[in-house]
């Protein structure tokens, strides 16, 4: 079951509340039901600015995909292995100077932060000392006010396979061990991203990917996307045991630090996406944790989240009498 992390996170002291999921968001119809495609050619633009603009489903560029294979290049599955049955394909290895986009609008709850979970993989030829960075091929997720049209900046990834001249290997990317085009080729598999959106309260939103060639037509960029959309909160924790002194919490993941916190912020309990936190022995009931995360460099925004740790129930364990006769 896909989890779709919409947290809604009140001010300090507050609950957390439930959000109900937008149809289809996770593709498991199997379709693009509610989702809007676009096609276009790159030109000679920065990523940023890119727009597709030709609306449609056009097979070979926007693909649900299922269960079973793998990405030619990377050797990861096409569907997320945090997701459901499906996921979706974006862009492909052909190289014909296009770009490709899938795109979801919805109208965020009346609340002060909105947080949307999604999953990508990331497959990209990397003509490093010949392209720019401008001109190279792209993977970019963005969120996007409906009204204004303006992107909302920390909710916004753009990811390159260069690093200067140099192939680009932070943020998890691989070297794949098949070439394209003359020039290498690289990889991120299936990660997670989290969207914060805060202060967009009643107002429509766009969350869009969109992948894109080289301007010169040479190189190629495609990717694969999906979301989690199961609307319950989160807990940090899978529980603790009432008498145990300790609980473990474990944060969402690609963040560069993690810093855990009680719930009003004044005492540090631990660090580290995975860590162990002290609890009195004589809670039995849930209680309330902070995490602050500080994101990789041009991957977000610092952000402070909230959420349940949860008790275990006690076990029930059930025996009964055993005859054991002699040489048994």
């Amino acid at each position: 079951m896909k989890k779709l992390f919409l947290l809604l996170t009140f001010l300090l002291g507050f609950q957390l509340s439930f959000a109900q999921c937008p149809p289809n968001i996770d593709f498991e119809q199997n379709n693009f039901s509610n989702w809007i495609c676009k096609s276009g050619k790159r030109g000679n633009v920065p990523p940023i600015a890119t727009n597709p603009t030709t609306i449609g489903v056009v097979a070979g560029r926007q693909d649900i995909t299922s269960i079973g294979p793998v990405d030619p290049f990377g050797g990861f599955p096409v569907v997320s292995p945090l997701g459901g049955l499906h996921s979706i394909k974006l862009g492909n290895s052909r190289t014909l100077d296009s770009c490709e986009s899938v795109e979801y609008h919805f109208t965020v709850p009346n609340q002060n932060s909105f947080y949307f979970t999604y999953l990508y993989a990331i497959v990209l030829n990397a003509p490093c000392t010949s392209h720019l960075p401008n001109e190279q091929p792209f993977y970019y997720i963005k969120a996007i006010d409906s009204l204004t049209g303006h992107i909302i900046a920390c909710d916004s990834l753009l990811f390159s396979p260069c690093n200067g001249t140099s192939l680009n290997s932070s943020f998890g990317f691989m070297q794949s061990i098949f070439n394209a085009n003359g020039d290498p080729v690289v990889y991120k598999p299936w990660s997670q991203g989290t969207i914060k959106i805060t202060g967009y309260q009643n107002r429509r939103v766009i969350i869009q990917a969109v992948t894109g060639d080289c301007v010169f037509s040479g190189h190629f960029g495609y990717g694969y996307f999906d979301v989690m959309a199961n609307c319950a909160i989160p807990p940090f924790s899978t529980g603790f045991c009432p008498g145990s002194s300790q609980a473990g919490v474990s944060g969402p993941p690609n963040y560069q630090s993690y810093v855990w916190m009680d719930s009003s912020l004044t005492t540090v309990l631990g660090n580290g996406q995975n860590s162990t936190i002290p609890i009195s022995p004589t809670l039995t009931d849930s209680f309330m944790v902070a995490v602050i995360v500080n994101p990789f460099p041009g991957l977000g925004c610092p952000d402070t989240l909230r959420g349940w740790v949860y008790p275990k129930p006690s076990p029930t364990i059930k025996v009964r009498d055993t005859v054991i006769c002699r040489g048994n």
